[in-house]
């Protein structure tokens, strides 16, 4: 028998072995105990780094979504401290960190790979990938190779990670479902504890978060330019700007004034956003968000 038909005829015998727990009172104890370890793992590699601001280098602040603010208000020492920080904060990916360039933020085929394999680590679930399939990955999220990681994490962490033709268990989605629907019963459901896609999609967002700031560092230090900004080399320090004589000591609201250009006005609403403690500025709803 070759290896493929082993291969498969045991993917199928753990497809049946899972159903027929499933529907025998709930899942077995051996998947639960596995997704609940998966989901210790994910909850402990979700923590946001803290960044440093351009303002006081003693102190700190959460991660930003504004390019802009990292590309024209932080300088090139900041720049360099936070994405150590990042690396730190994401071990496991920090070799792809140090050249990472991609634009749109998306997290590659490769990174997500070696997510998942530090978050199954000491669970009991082990990468059905041969070596070959991990090797043949690209790190193009558009690229075919996508596919085979794709149904990789659904077989583990299960719901909106489905393909079209995938044909098997859906991961541990049907634990945290399990236990959902079984929550009267001993009231042990947490949705940020046991909900294993929700946990998931936090971590892929938090490290694409860090992943952007990265790449905008990256570009900076390679070309000076990001989407044809400027990058700064200095911290920018926000400076009052006294409205008359009789104000000085009031830093003005960049809201009380007019703006020559949109991308000055969203510079000025973003650093006084996050200098007065909130988390970035929405040109959406044009105010601050937490």
């Amino acid at each position: 028998m070759s290896i493929k038909k082993v291969l498969f005829y045991l993917s199928n015998v753990m497809l049946l072995l899972i159903i027929s727990s499933c529907g025998a009172g709930g899942p077995a104890k051996e998947l639960i105990a596995s997704c609940e370890k998966l989901n210790e793992n994910i909850l402990s590699m979700t923590q946001e780094p803290v960044l440093y601001k351009v303002s006081d280098t003693s102190e700190t602040m959460r991660f930003s979504t504004d390019d802009g603010y990292f590309v024209t208000n932080i300088g090139v020492e900041t720049r360099a401290r936070n994405k150590q920080v990042i690396k730190q904060s994401y071990p496991y990916v920090s070799s792809f960190l140090d050249n990472a360039l991609n634009y749109s933020g998306t997290l590659d085929n490769q990174i997500i790979l070696a997510v998942l394999k530090e978050a199954i680590k000491g669970t009991g679930f082990e990468l059905e990938l041969t070596e070959a399939q991990q090797n043949s990955i690209k790190g193009d999220y558009e690229d075919p190779s996508y596919k085979l990681l794709k149904n990789e994490v659904n077989r583990i962490i299960g719901d909106d990670y489905v393909d079209d033709d995938f044909e098997g268990p859906n991961g541990c989605i049907d634990v945290s479902d399990y236990k959902y629907a079984n929550e009267d019963s001993d009231n042990s459901y947490d949705y940020e504890k046991d909900d294993t896609s929700y946990l998931w999609d936090v971590l892929i967002g938090t490290l694409s978060n860090g992943y952007e700031i990265v790449v905008v560092t990256n570009v900076c230090e390679k070309t000076g330019k990001y989407f044809g900004q400027t990058c700064a080399k200095k911290d920018f320090i926000y400076k009052p700007d006294f409205s008359n004589s009789t104000a000085n000591s009031i830093k003005v609201n960049p809201w009380s004034r007019t703006w020559s250009s949109s991308s000055t006005e969203r510079l000025a609403k973003t650093v006084w956003c996050i200098e007065n403690g909130y988390r970035d500025y929405s040109t959406a709803t044009d105010d601050c968000v937490d």
